[in-house]
């Protein structure tokens, strides 16, 4: 702000002396509460929810209820008779239900190296806040983490680590052997989860788990 407001006064006064205009704090708060500017968090999403956010919500949970099957935690040997109103005869008593061990989530995040500052100032009313790096080629600073988790908590597939290159054939050859063999490493151009790349890691790892069994696969759309 500070460096901007001086540029501005030296091309609209070039006839008055640069040291006449003054950044004091009073003159900033001054600016920032007539324009409607405040200190946000910063976002790269709208924060907003849909109008049926509830429904939507309700609908998921009822549907998570008919079709799993938990997994028992004691021996059935030791286990007393459940509850007619417990979530676990609930999810038992359904024949056609899915066990946790078949039931998996997956996710995308980036997983950078240069972390932004976490806060910036914008508009007011303004629901998506944007901060800009410093630094060009940023893409080239971060990779993407795609995790597959399992309802049980056993860790069945590799994470999928995806950095951005044309190929990445010279990093295998000179890097592959200090990978971790629970890590599995893709390159992409565009550095991120495309579809030929989820339908490889679909046959890969989860078609030799899951075989011909039913089994519930849930993720964001792409």
């Amino acid at each position: 702000f500070c460096r901007k407001a001086k540029e501005l006064w030296k091309t609209t006064y070039p006839n008055l002396p640069a040291g006449l205009f003054v950044f004091s704090q009073g003159w900033f708060h001054r600016f920032l509460s007539r324009h409607h500017v405040v200190l946000r968090f910063v976002t790269n999403t709208a924060q907003s929810l849909p109008d049926s956010y509830k429904e939507d919500i309700l609908s998921w949970l009822r549907f998570n209820r008919r079709n799993r099957i938990l997994t028992p935690l004691i021996s059935s040997l030791l286990q007393a008779s459940p509850s007619p109103l417990s979530l676990h005869y609930i999810c038992n008593d359904n024949q056609v239900g899915i066990p946790e061990h078949r039931i998996c989530n997956v996710d995308e995040t980036p997983l950078p190296w240069e972390f932004l500052a976490g806060r910036t100032y914008d508009i007011q009313e303004a629901r998506t806040i944007w901060s800009r790096s410093t630094q060009s080629g940023s893409e080239k600073r971060q990779c993407r983490l795609f995790l597959c988790i399992f309802t049980d908590g056993v860790p069945r597939v590799p994470l999928v680590l995806i950095f951005t290159a044309t190929t990445g054939t010279k990093i295998r050859e000179q890097e592959s052997h200090l990978w971790d063999n629970r890590v599995h490493v893709e390159f992409l151009p565009t550095g991120w989860m495309n579809e030929a790349l989820f339908n490889k890691f679909i046959l890969q790892f989860l078609v030799s788990i899951f075989g011909d069994q039913r089994a519930l696969f849930v993720f964001d759309r792409y």
